[in-house]
């Protein structure tokens, strides 16, 4: 199944958009998390942290995964024809998983013990250190995928171009 050019650069523009926004929402993660190990309000920081990652990282990183295997079944990039593909997919799907399964239940815990005490001490180490941790990963592992998707290593030659990717190029001429 090939898409339209333009819904395909639709599509394309939308995983960019959202997969940007993952990025951005670890980012500020990050700040947050950073703040609550120095000298921030920890009844401040760590709700705060646990909104961004319940309501923007987690279904930011599902959107990135969802919207990128649309793209490989859309378009020329077959996930099995081109390992770099593989390997993006798979580190959007580790991300997305951990923000679901690791990363909002642990800020979650954080916030209520927060809210129950004044100071750090009183937010579980282990917590602390997720909220730092994770999403320093998941900027690292965005970071590659961005690296994967520009330049794309193992691609063929102009001259070598895959049956997928000349199937594509017939069906666009259509």
């Amino acid at each position: 199944m090939y898409l339209s050019p333009r819904s395909r650069r639709l599509l394309l523009a939308a995983h960019i958009i959202v997969t940007v926004g993952a990025l951005g929402a670890d980012a500020a993660l990050l700040a947050l998390a950073v703040s609550g190990l120095r000298d921030a309000d920890p009844r401040t920081v760590y709700p705060a942290a646990y909104l961004l990652g319940r309501w923007l990282v987690a279904p930011l990183a599902v959107g990135s995964v969802l919207t990128g295997l649309a793209l490989a079944a859309a378009g020329p990039w077959r996930p099995l024809r081109h390992g770099w593909v593989t390997v993006k997919l798979t580190l959007a799907a580790v991300l997305a998983v951990a923000a679901l399964a690791l990363l909002v239940p642990r800020l979650g815990h954080a916030a209520a013990a927060a809210a129950v005490g004044s100071s750090p001490v009183g937010v579980p180490r282990g917590d602390r250190v997720v909220a730092v941790a994770a999403p320093a990963v998941a900027l690292l592992i965005l970071g590659i995928n961005v690296g994967l998707g520009v330049f794309k290593p193992g691609r063929r030659r102009p001259g070598q171009a895959a049956a997928s990717e000349v199937a594509y190029a017939a069906d666009r001429q259509r």
